[in-house]
């Protein structure tokens, strides 16, 4: 996070009214500027997040998919021994049924 730097900013009570409008003149130039730097900056916030939203989505669908696939690969050995253990049982139990 970036610190902030507050305070408050008066006009002299001594100055004239001349000095005292410049004052004012110049501070609400500045505050439009400041509105306006955080417009764009929010514009740019807005613009940015769905395409930053949908690269994450995107990285988040890939990685999934890759686990998922890593997982599938890593079982497959035990699900053809499964598999083939079910066959040979289903084998041994009609054998039995005929004797």
């Amino acid at each position: 996070m970036a610190g902030q730097l507050s305070g408050i900013v008066s006009t002299s009570s001594e100055g004239t009214l001349e000095q005292k409008v410049e004052y004012l003149l110049r501070r609400d130039e500045d505050a439009q500027r400041r509105a306006n730097e955080l417009e764009a900056r929010l514009g740019r916030l807005e613009s940015e997040s769905p395409r930053r939203l949908a690269e994450l989505r995107e990285a988040m669908e890939e990685h999934v998919a890759r686990e998922l696939t890593a997982a599938l690969e890593a079982y497959r050995p035990v699900r053809v021994a499964g598999t083939g253990a079910l066959v040979l049982g289903l084998a041994c139990v009609t054998a039995a049924a005929l004797l």
